[in-house]
């Protein structure tokens, strides 16, 4: 970012990232408390207004995990998630031999993340082969379905969840699947064939699950044994899950404080107090920064010593009964009076340099800019960031901004990680210098 050109708070501001720019962000400021010291700072700590948003249609092309289950959420509603995805092959895909002999089928899901709650009721996940085609390019949304042969599934798997054991869900093909797919893959159909007849698979959940998995797609595989007349051994032939894949996700807010979030970009103020977060379900929490605009904007020039913004302690269900875990971390979007999000171009770094919090570092090093990424503290239960160079720059024009949303980082974009914080846990603390 240009800081050249500026007006003189402007230059302040500069002049602020050259005092600052070596030191750890974490420490700007710690000394500057107005108890121990006669050089003029201050504090002011306010309780950011917020709001919760409903961004209701996620991208979820090519998703870090495969989703399948459903789970009943006391604050987020009926949740069930499906996954669509094609299976390749590592390598070319060979003949086996034309006189080999299928023994079995087994689709192998490595577990990578779990949401809901451990119960005694029987968990079920079913397989069922794509009758549509996934197309590799285009994008593919939460709310998306893609049609599949649901009259038998490929396989079937029902099972009480044990989180010591099941490491890995093994669900066993049906014979008759299992020969038609055989003959198929036996004399070396190319990968465009494969995609032809098989198409890929959906993970469709049972409807009395309480339980929502995730799957590592590099880790998953469609494993083909099979063997030959007179040979010595049984032999594996492997497809992978790490083609083009998404989740479909659907939540039914019914009877939940969220009910009234029906359409995009709608947002209310939740009568309890509580502010919500859950991307897979397009639920955001936007904070209001117009109380310390209106507080530096009566105090003439000023500079901000440091700031940081804390949230909660948050409600966290994960008893032995649950589990359901806050997002490791966020990020900071700036919002226009629409809710509008950046979303898949979030990654982009022109459109993170404009548009999103950044650390203090990278407000000195604009051609590497990095999103400020506050952290879970597991001990607090609550997560805190120090964005000082944004507030000095909030206060001096550069950003015009008067909203942030809270958007999950990292996996957590579409994962449905939440939290339930009371809203007047939220705030915002300065320390600051009155320039006269």
């Amino acid at each position: 970012m240009n800081l050249q050109g500026r007006t003189a708070s402007g230059l302040l501001f500069g002049a602020a990232l050259m005092l600052f720019g070596c030191e750890s962000p974490s420490e700007v400021g710690l000394e500057l408390n107005p108890n121990e010291n006669n050089v003029g700072v201050y504090e002011e700590v306010f309780t950011l207004p917020s709001s919760v948003i409903l961004f209701d249609s996620l991208n979820t092309t090519n998703d870090s995990r495969l989703l399948v289950g459903r789970f009943k959420d006391p604050f987020f509603g009926d949740i069930t998630a499906k996954s669509f995805s094609q299976v390749t092959r590592n390598g070319e895909l060979v003949a086996i031999n034309d006189k080999g002999v299928v023994d079995s089928i087994m689709f192998d899901f490595e577990l990578s993340y779990l949401y809901g709650e451990y119960t005694s009721v029987f968990q079920t996940i079913n397989v069922y082969q794509l009758s549509d085609t996934l197309y590799s390019g285009v994008s593919y949304y939460s709310d998306d379905s893609t049609e599949y042969l649901s009259r038998t599934p490929a396989a079937s798997k029902k099972f009480f969840y044990s989180p010591s054991r099941d490491t890995v869900i093994r669900i066993k093909a049906t014979p008759a699947w299992a020969s038609n797919f055989f003959s198929i893959v036996r004399d070396g159909t190319s990968a465009s064939e494969l995609e032809n007849q098989i198409k890929g698979f959906a993970l469709i959940p049972g409807k009395d699950n309480t339980l929502i998995f995730g799957f590592h797609p590099e880790n998953s595989k469609v494993n083909v044994h099979y063997h030959v007349p007179d040979g010595a051994d049984s032999l594996v032939y492997t497809l992978n899950f790490n083609a083009t894949r998404y989740n479909g996700i659907i939540a039914d807010r019914t009877g939940t404080e969220l009910e009234t979030l029906v359409k995009r970009s709608d947002e209310f103020i939740p009568p309890s107090g509580d502010m919500y977060l859950q991307g897979g379900t397009g639920i955001y929490t936007k904070l209001s920064l117009r109380p310390f605009r209106k507080f530096v904007d009566s105090l003439g020039n000023i500079i901000v010593n440091r700031a940081e913004i804390r949230l909660g302690a948050i409600d966290e269900l994960t008893s032995v009964d649950y589990r359901i875990m806050p997002p490791n971390s966020f990020m900071y979007i700036f919002a226009d009076s629409t809710n509008k999000i950046i979303g898949a171009n979030i990654g982009l770094a022109s459109r993170i340099a404009n548009h999103v919090v950044l650390t203090d570092v990278s407000y000195g090093n604009p051609s590497s800019p990095r999103a400020l990424l506050p952290l879970y503290d597991s001990a607090s239960r609550s997560y805190s960031g120090t964005p000082t160079f944004f507030f000095q720059g909030l206060r001096d024009s550069i950003f015009n901004t008067n909203d942030l949303i809270i958007y999950p980082g990292g996996n957590d974009v579409t994962s449905l990680s939440r939290f339930v914080v009371p809203k007047d846990s939220i705030q915002l603390k300065i320390y600051y210098t009155r320039l006269q």
